[in-house]
């Protein structure tokens, strides 16, 4: 079997919405990219370029082709999601540490609990290591109809890490087509929610054709009438009549060409998958499946072997509904049984190994990560200037209307001409700075001057000093916000910001008087 191998650098956060476990309140991530994610980049890029989309239409939305998850990488190592079924003491500990395993032992100690594997593992040497997903959060303002305002979280996947997935195909799937979709990740790709707000933006860093099948060090190779199979992915099987069942026992055994099976212990958790379909502008119906991460132990009851081979082929078409979003990816596991330890994976090792890899990837694409700097950036004056406007409001006391509606007015005129704008500027407050002065000289007028100094010291301070940004949010991706902003679009944000701030001051003061 062919399959093509895709790794990701999200160069941007990344939000792709969990329905499931989003509250009143608090929008949560997804932390992989699901193979529904990347089966609609590639459908809506071929949709575009290719004249026969529908015939290659037909394919995408097979069983032929199946999009997998891509889940987080780790020093150049791609993970899985992490294994049920463990349970440890109470016990802090740093470095390995015993754990137990309740469905090769059918029973634990007293006073165990599960064990904390994080979201992701990779199992090698009987030790489990385990590792998360970097997350974080924003504080939005939800503004509804009649000015009703609501305070909401979302969360989202932090900029810099890698994700490697896969995509899938049968012999009868053409090469030709199988390049097109290559072709589709050779570029800054988008994924997720928010992409306007810069958020998903994404460089495919490996994408190469291969022969086999993904974790392939990872399976079984060996026949046996005893075998441990691992969701890969979230799964269920439908019965006779059609209707979800979990785990087919009959449906599995005769996939596997062989006799009657038998479930000795297994250890899950169930979750409820919804989605949305955009041709249909609606919610797709919700399935209860068995969760990613999922073991089952499993025997044949007449004793008999089943080949290797049959295991293999079963793994490379999955079992279960909605095989092309992704789901029902399995593993048959050759050595669960001897997992006896767990390791936090050395993030300072493997971080440092994926960043070091991805800078030195980016720095062959300096265009792209100024671009994708330059969105993360720009979102962040924008929802800078927003809190400076509420927290730092203009006070109109000294300051003459009519003064105010000529600087408000060039401001407005002169925005995209910058130059020209901080000239006339300039110009317009050293006169009056002299008249005023004139005037304190030969008449008992108290001097205006507090639009003078309000106006220089926009026009002469850093934007970033202006609006109090955090040193540690200057920069993005590397690049701090006077390497991706030309003067003299950081002076025509200044512009802006006195033409709200003005806007804001008139509004409040009207407001006041009614």
């Amino acid at each position: 079997m062919r399959y093509l191998e895709l790794e990701f650098c999200n160069m941007a956060p990344l939000r792709i919405g969990d329905d499931d476990t989003s509250q009143q309140g608090q929008a949560n991530t997804l932390t992989y990219i699901p193979g529904s994610t990347v089966r609609g980049l590639v459908v809506n890029k071929l949709r575009e370029t290719e004249e026969d989309f529908e015939d290659i239409k037909k394919l995408l939305f097979s069983d032929k082709i199946r999009f997998m998850n891509a889940y987080v990488n780790r020093g150049g190592r791609a993970l899985i999601p992490s294994l049920k079924g463990f349970y440890e003491d109470k016990k802090a500990a740093e470095g390995k540490k015993k754990i137990e395993n309740a469905v090769v032992n059918k029973t634990v100690s007293p006073g165990t609990k599960r064990a904390a594997l994080g979201h992701y593992c990779y199992p090698k040497d009987g030790c489990i290591l385990y590792s998360d997903v970097a997350l974080g959060e924003n504080l939005n303002i939800n503004r509804g109809r009649e000015g009703e305002k609501t305070v909401f979280r979302s969360q989202y996947i932090r900029q810099g890490q890698s994700f490697s997935g896969a995509i899938t195909f049968d012999d009868s799937v053409e090469m030709d087509l199988i390049q097109k979709i290559q072709a589709v990740f050779s570029h800054v790709v988008y994924l997720g929610n928010n992409r306007h707000g810069g958020y998903g933006a994404c460089r495919c860093v490996k994408k190469e054709i291969r022969e086999g099948i993904p974790y392939e060090e990872l399976r079984a190779k060996a026949d046996r009438n005893r075998f441990y199979m691992v969701l890969l992915s979230n799964m269920t099987m439908r019965d006779q009549y059609g209707q979800p069942a979990g785990l087919d026992l009959e449906a599995l055994a005769k996939k596997l060409g062989c006799g009657p099976l038998l479930l000795v212990r297994c250890a899950t958790s169930v979750t409820e998958v919804s989605g949305y379909n955009r041709c249909w502008k609606g919610p797709v119906s919700s399935v209860v499946m068995y969760e990613a991460g999922s073991v089952f132990y499993l025997e044949t009851k007449d004793g008999k072997t089943i080949p290797g081979e049959r295991f293999a082929a079963l793994e490379e078409e999955g079992i279960g509904i909605r095989k092309n979003e992704g789901f029902g990816q399995i593993l048959f596991f050759d050595g669960y049984e001897k997992l006896q330890y767990k390791q936090l994976m050395d993030e300072t090792d493997a971080g440092a190994k994926g960043e070091a890899a991805g800078s030195a990837r980016w720095e062959k694409e300096p265009e792209d990560i100024r671009i994708a700097a330059k969105g993360l950036l720009n979102r962040r004056l924008e929802r800078s200037m927003e809190r400076f406007l509420v927290e730092h409001p203009l006070k109109l006391a000294g300051i003459s209307n009519s003064k105010l509606g000529v600087v408000q007015s060039l401001c407005r005129e002169l925005q995209y001409v910058p130059a020209e704008a901080e000239s006339c500027l300039t110009q317009y407050i050293s006169h009056w700075e002299d008249k005023d002065s004139r005037r304190k000289d030969h008449s008992s007028k108290e001097r205006q001057d507090a639009l003078h100094s309000y106006v220089r010291e926009i026009l002469e301070r850093e934007l970033p000093d202006i609006l109090e940004i955090p040193q540690t949010e200057r920069q993005a991706l590397g690049l701090s916000v006077s390497q991706v902003f030309s003067k003299e679009e950081l002076t025509r944000r200044k512009l802006q910001l006195m033409i709200r701030q003005i806007r804001y001051a008139n509004r409040e003061a009207r407001e006041y008087e009614d």
